[in-house]
Order: structure tokens, then C-alpha cells, then sequence
């Protein structure tokens, strides 16, 4: 067991979206706490994964909510989960 299973981590998704040509989707924020400069907030399509649910299904679905785009190829993925704490 590893220190990161003692915390209380939610499972999430996260994905690079590519067109043809190689172009990587960002998408801006909207909304966000006051203190933060919306300004410069861009980020790529995340979420997090519903009890039960796979992880490449989740990562279909929050693409689909946050972008509204269906149609895509699956290039790979990371073999273990990454962890990291938020300040």
C-alpha cells in the first residue's frame, strides 16, 4: 500500500484532445473564485469517474459535457494513476 491510499483522492479523467493537424484543444474556464484571474485559466477536459463506472467510459463522457465532441480515436493512455494534492 502506498501513502497515497490513506487519502482521500477522487478518481478523475483527464484528456488530450488532438485535431489532424496535431493541434491540442484547450479549453478557457468560465467562472471560477473571486481571487483567481480567470484571465489566463485554460485547462483540457477532466472530470471525475462515477461510482462504477470505467474509466475510459467517464473520459468519454466528461469530453462529451465539457466540449460537446463525440467522435473520437483513442491515440493511449498512462498505465498507472498519477496523484497529486491541490494547495
Amino acid at each position: 500500500m502506498t501513502a497515497s491510499d490513506d487519502l482521500p483522492y477522487r478518481p478523475c479523467v483527464g484528456l488530450a484532445v488532438f485535431d489532424r493537424t496535431g493541434h491540442v484543444f484547450m479549453g478557457q474556464r468560465r467562472g471560477g473564485p473571486e481571487h483567481v484571474d480567470m484571465t489566463y485559466s485554460w485547462q483540457l477536459p477532466q472530470g471525475g469517474i462515477d461510482k462504477g463506472e470505467e474509466p475510459y467510459t467517464a473520459a468519454l463522457r466528461e469530453l462529451y459535457e465539457e466540449t460537446s465532441i463525440r467522435s473520437v480515436t483513442l491515440l493511449g493512455e498512462i498505465d498507472d494513476w498519477l496523484t497529486y494534492e491541490l494547495p
